[in-house]
């Protein structure tokens, strides 16, 4: 691995395990406070979007009750999934050419996910989910 490729994959890691720590910190200070982000789709319009019940999702996950964790958001496994997807092929493309940007590898993979989430929207608000 030459030195570019080196510094680029330090940087890498530094970025991904920074994002991760400032993930952990706000649910932390959600979990122990109650102080969190307000969705502002569910604000303004009083519908749940994609990501409604995001949050407590992974709390639920992180005390091992994952029966509860799919009662907040049951399209949260492919969202979740569909990030790291994203993530990955980019993180990928920035070690080997240095720019951090998503080509996908499969587009059909790409336009079921955004279907199925986008679906989830009117779906789970007609069902109360």
């Amino acid at each position: 691995m030459d030195k570019a490729k080196k510094e680029r994959l330090k940087k890498l890691v530094i970025y991904t395990t920074l994002i991760c720590i400032i993930g952990l910190l706000l649910y932390l200070v959600y979990e122990f406070t109650g102080f969190g982000f307000k969705c502002p789709v569910h604000s303004l319009t009083g519908f749940k979007c994609a990501g409604c019940g995001n949050t407590h999702f992974v709390g639920s996950i992180l005390k091992l009750n994952f029966k509860e964790a799919l009662a907040f958001n049951y399209i949260f496994p492919l969202e979740a999934f569909y990030i790291l997807w994203v993530y990955f092929f980019s993180a990928k493309r920035y070690l080997k050419d240095g720019k951090f940007n998503y080509i996908s590898p499969f587009k059909a993979f790409d336009i079921v996910c955004l279907i199925l989430i986008a679906l989830w929207i009117p779906l789970r608000n007609v069902l109360g989910v």
